[in-house]
């Protein structure tokens, strides 16, 4: 729809189930009883006054008769149940994502077993948290053979620093005797990439699902009054006075915070500092402060699903430290 101010949009569309307007959580729509049979439909407005219907059929009166026509129409959440009892097209409406499709299918498979998970625990807290452990368990092979590539890659750290040293300014000298080390001691460079890559969309796929799932909306827990909210552990109402950021701090939350904790030693397990630039170390402080401030207004069910991935991969990290086959090849000895 058109900003306010901008012409605003008058469409006619032919043929339809329903046609319906939604925000984050609900949707009003309206349809012929029972998706009997086609509608056509009109919308206007702008994004801030909308407006939209149905056509009734053309029909003649004749004196002193009636004429009536139904619709059935939808005032609810975007709650998969609620959606297939009114009209199993209606889940249409439900979309966590507009492209790629695929997206937008493994979004509902979560959080179909989002609300399986709640069936056994009766709390939606929870079961983000064991959602989080089913999805991280089922990634693992792919995180274990990152943090074995990650892990590999620090081993020879050393000696990548000593070729650079003895090839100064020729690139190219360094670049091929690079490439040797890699090859000699079995060192994929791109190793902790693709598999990190592959994971992508599913806790893409999570993160949108949690944020736009009514489930989420009002639910409770430990000190959580609305896992679709901030946590807001204790008011600070003096904070509102602080210029531009007063807003924001108004409310302490917990789970940004122990985010950043957990981040700063997930770092600390993943990377080594000997190995490390100026610049790379510099990165590596700020970038668990800025996730920090940015998630620090996002939902608390948002935050905790961050939380517990970040802890589960601190654990993984501590298994794969323990395991001897995750270090580079040893280095070849040269023949006499």
């Amino acid at each position: 729809m058109p900003d306010e101010g901008e012409t605003a949009e008058n469409r006619h569309i032919n043929n339809l189930d329903w046609i319906g307007f939604r925000t984050k959580y609900f949707l009003a729509s309206i349809q012929s009883p029972d998706g009997v049979a086609p509608v056509d439909g009109w919308v206007s407005g702008t994004q801030e006054r909308v407006r939209f219907g149905v056509k009734t059929r053309r029909f003649v009166v004749e004196p002193n008769a009636t004429h009536s026509a139904s619709f059935q129409v939808y005032l609810g959440p975007m709650h998969l149940e609620d959606l297939e009892d009114a009209n199993p097209t209606l889940l249409k409406a439900l979309t966590f994502f507009d492209y790629p499709n695929f997206l937008d299918s493994f979004s509902k498979l979560l959080l179909r077993n989002m609300k399986w998970w709640y069936s056994f625990c009766g709390n939606y807290g929870v079961s983000i948290i064991l959602l989080t452990v089913l999805v991280r368990l089922l990634m693992f092979p792919l995180t274990f053979k990152s943090m074995k590539s990650m892990k590999a890659m620090q081993t020879v750290q050393p000696e990548i620093a000593a070729l650079k040293e003895k090839h100064g300014d020729d690139q190219q000298a360094f670049a091929k005797a690079q490439m040797d080390l890699f090859r000699e001691r079995g060192v994929n460079p791109l190793g902790g990439c693709l598999p990190m890559f592959l994971q992508m969309p599913i806790f893409i796929s999570l993160y949108r699902m949690i944020m736009y799932a009514f489930e989420i909306r009002g639910a409770k827990f430990l000190w959580i009054e609305d896992l679709s909210l901030p946590d807001h552990f204790f008011h600070m109402p003096f904070m509102s006075a602080v210029p531009i950021l007063g807003k924001y701090l108004e409310y302490l939350n917990i789970l940004p915070l122990l985010m950043v904790v957990a981040m700063v030693f997930s770092m600390k397990l993943t990377s080594s500092s000997a190995s490390q630039t100026p610049q790379q170390q510099i990165m590596m402080r700020i970038m668990p402060v800025f996730f920090g401030v940015i998630s620090y207004s996002f939902s608390a069910g948002l935050n905790l699903y961050v939380l517990t991935s970040t802890i589960l991969g601190i654990v993984q990290q501590q298994v794969i430290n323990r395991i001897k086959t995750s270090e580079a090849a040893p280095k070849k000895k040269s023949k006499s």
